[in-house]
């Protein structure tokens, strides 16, 4: 698992830019501090060719900035209103051209308004992550992990993965993998020991962003959407040890 990090950031704020960055890949850290780098014991070729495929990946081939930072932090009561904007528009852009429109409406009336997500930020039991470009005030990106939801899921201390999307302009600069870097981070550090997650069997894309990522389906369960019944596959891994420094 990987995440890149630019100066000392603020509380609960985790900065991503180009010169002052960490590698994390299969359990082996890379570091680079400004004119100092330390390498793990065992570091390979794959994984620093790993480190900087990404470093073109999402600075040069992903059209953000050199000089662009993005930051990621846990969400706020603040946040509320901008997040349930968010949550909106990338839900209906993931979903809406296979799905009809009542069912849609149903749901984001539902689980995304913005009383929905003043209660969820509310609940100690969630924590939202929200991903910035630079100074901007609209967050591009966000993940929900909930605790004490069950599933069909045999791995211990286990913490729901319930969202992860982007706005379509954040999308392929690599701002799901600092997400999910930091999501898998936040589950390990509260003593965490499996992720899972349900995810529509038709969304392709996401399965393989899963697969990535060492998910693996482990069951499925039902997903509402309005009057439709859909499939969602359940899917699972565990949390490295070697996650941390």
């Amino acid at each position: 698992m990987y995440c890149c990090v630019f100066n000392k950031p603020p509380a609960n704020t985790f900065t991503f830019a180009r010169l002052n960055w960490r590698l994390k890949y299969g359990g082996v850290g890379v570091k680079c501090r400004g004119k100092q780098a330390g390498l793990g014991a065992g570091v390979s070729t794959a994984v620093i060719a790993h480190a900087i495929f990404w470093f073109f990946r999402v600075y040069v081939a992903g059209g953000i900035p050199m000089s662009s930072q993005v930051y990621i932090r846990v969400a706020t009561l603040a946040d509320a209103e901008a997040l349930a904007v968010l949550a909106e528009q990338t839900f209906r852009a993931t979903f809406g051209e296979a799905n009809v429109s009542e069912d849609m409406d149903a749901y984001v009336h539902e689980a995304l308004s913005l009383g929905c997500l003043l209660a969820e930020l509310a609940d100690s039991a969630n924590t939202f992550l929200v991903a910035f470009i630079d100074a901007a005030k609209q967050p591009v990106g966000y993940a929900k992990l909930r605790t004490g939801s069950t599933a069909a899921v045999q791995g211990a201390a286990p913490i729901e993965l319930q969202r992860l999307y982007l706005n379509d302009g954040a999308i392929g600069q690599g701002i799901g993998a600092m997400l999910m870097g930091e999501c898998l981070e936040h589950a390990q550090s509260n003593g965490h020991q499996t992720v899972w997650l349900g995810v529509w069997e038709n969304n392709a894309r996401a399965l393989s962003f899963y697969r990535r990522w060492g998910f693996e389906v482990v069951g499925e369960h039902i997903f509402q959407l309005g009057a439709d019944s859909q499939r969602d596959l359940i899917m699972m891994r565990l949390i490295s040890s070697a996650l941390t420094e």
